[in-house]
């Protein structure tokens, strides 16, 4: 009898440019470049364009590190896509319970934190699927992605 499993073992990757000047690691949030000051035709040639999250960008989520590069930013990076129900490890800053626990990305963080908007007007990026803390120590958990 042989085991199967119906679940997606990991979501799509992607190439993105990292415009930061930070060195990523694998797990780290990253959304789009959402800068009205940005080149158009520059961002066309360097593909895909992702930052370090902030403010104006927050409803832009990217995706999760797959990859470290191997160099400082400016660079390229390969970045899980989210791919609603798939399981990706990501950074995160939260005291989780598995499946309730909603995750956003965070100004001037790497790490996903909870949804504390009661509103929902921040788009929910992820769901814990893990029940751990990692409030006090950032750390990679599972998470389920919702984006």
């Amino acid at each position: 009898m042989s085991v199967q499993n119906l679940a997606e073992n990991e979501p799509r990757k992607k190439m993105f440019y990292y415009s930061g000047t930070d060195q990523l690691e694998v797990g780290d949030v990253l959304c789009f470049k959402h800068d009205a000051s940005a080149s158009v035709t520059t961002e066309a040639r360097l593909g895909r364009n992702v930052t370090k999250p902030a403010t104006a960008n927050l409803n832009l989520f990217a995706g999760v590190v797959a990859r470290k590069p191997t160099t400082v930013g400016p660079c390229f990076v390969e970045c899980y896509v989210p791919t609603p129900g798939t399981l990706c490890s990501a950074l995160t800053d939260a005291n989780m319970t598995v499946g309730a626990t909603a995750l956003k990305p965070a100004d001037g963080s790497y790490a996903l934190v909870a949804h504390s908007d009661s509103g929902l007007n921040l788009p929910v990026a992820a769901l814990a699927a893990e029940t751990v803390d990692t409030d006090t120590t950032n750390a990679n958990k599972l998470i389920y992605f919702r984006a």
